[in-house]
């Protein structure tokens, strides 16, 4: 009860939903009498909500900031609305099982494992984005697209085991986490025309990606896309050679298995060829012309 009634001053107005009486009563939250909020609260404190299983719906249509922790495993939660809010705190909708979709079109920046584990979640809408940390969407398995226009930076395990992601569009991302795709088994193509960096296994155990495009990559950590399996077309598509930190970088890959390719500028593909670890590949590595006149 403590956490809710350090909301008192922060909340306006209690709605009732299901049997509730819609009473104002705080205290009705957590006994379950009381299932949706409405509030014209600004902020939403740390723990504001944690343990309160009934809670279906919440409106907050001032809301600017969400504390951590605030809808911390709010079991039956389905239903949010917080149009204004900028800024998310860590942790937020941890574990929420029942949300299904987290639609926030001012939000600039995610803190982490906010929405970790939302198993129900399955859409989800942040057109302002511009930061994420760790563990954003982990393990939310529902979610099937992730389209992201002003994100700059995926964070370490940002979409780790989101089994059935399988549209991505990240136009302005330029760095891209450890593990941040880990095990989305559902990914075929990737591409990431901003994208400077991949740190390790942030594509690794992608059971069905197959083709990954790049426009700008510089660097690529060890395991990014080992066993990757299907992975048959890799596109780096910089004026300079990409640093492959280790040979696992595409190993355990259909490109390592010599039955796939490695698609550079025309007037590099030597420089590639006898770059440190790019050379134990040197027979998968093709000019990007060649790429182009296949798929013509």
């Amino acid at each position: 009860a403590i956490a809710v009634k350090n909301m008192a001053s922060q909340i306006d107005s209690i709605q009732a939903g299901g049997g509730g009486s819609g009473s104002g009563d705080l205290e009705s939250v957590l006994d379950g009498t009381v299932t949706s909020i409405s509030s014209d609260a600004t902020a939403i404190r740390t723990y504001a909500f944690r343990g309160c299983d009934e809670l279906v719906s919440v409106n907050f249509p001032e809301a600017l900031s969400i504390g951590s922790n605030a809808f911390y495993m709010t079991q039956k939660l389905s239903s949010v609305n917080f149009p204004k809010v900028t800024e998310v705190g860590g942790s937020a909708f941890y574990k929420c099982p029942s949300l299904v979709s987290a639609i926030f079109p001012s939000a600039l920046s995610l803190d982490s494992s906010v929405f970790y584990e939302c198993e129900a979640l399955a859409t989800v809408s942040f057109p302002l984005l511009t930061n994420m940390e760790m563990n954003g969407f982990r393990g939310c398995s529902a979610l099937t697209s992730a389209n992201f226009p002003h994100l700059t930076e995926i964070g370490n395990h940002g979409f780790y085991d989101c089994a059935l992601l399988s549209e991505t569009s990240f136009p302005e991302v330029l760095t891209i986490g450890t593990y941040a795709f880990n095990m989305c088994d559902n990914l075929v193509t990737v591409n990431f025309p901003k994208a400077t960096r991949i740190e390790n296994s942030s594509f690794r155990q992608c059971a069905k990606l197959e083709v990954a495009d790049f426009g700008a990559l510089t660097y690529i950590a060890s395991s990014a896309f080992s066993t990757s399996r299907l992975l048959h077309t890799l596109i780096l598509r910089t004026e300079t050679v990409c640093t492959l930190s280790s040979v696992s970088g595409i190993g355990a890959t259909a490109i390592a298995g010599g039955n796939g390719y490695v698609y550079v500028p025309d007037s590099l593909v030597e420089q590639y060829k006898a770059a440190t670890n790019w050379a134990n590949y040197a027979d998968q590595i093709k000019p990007l012309s060649e790429y182009q006149e296949e798929t013509a």
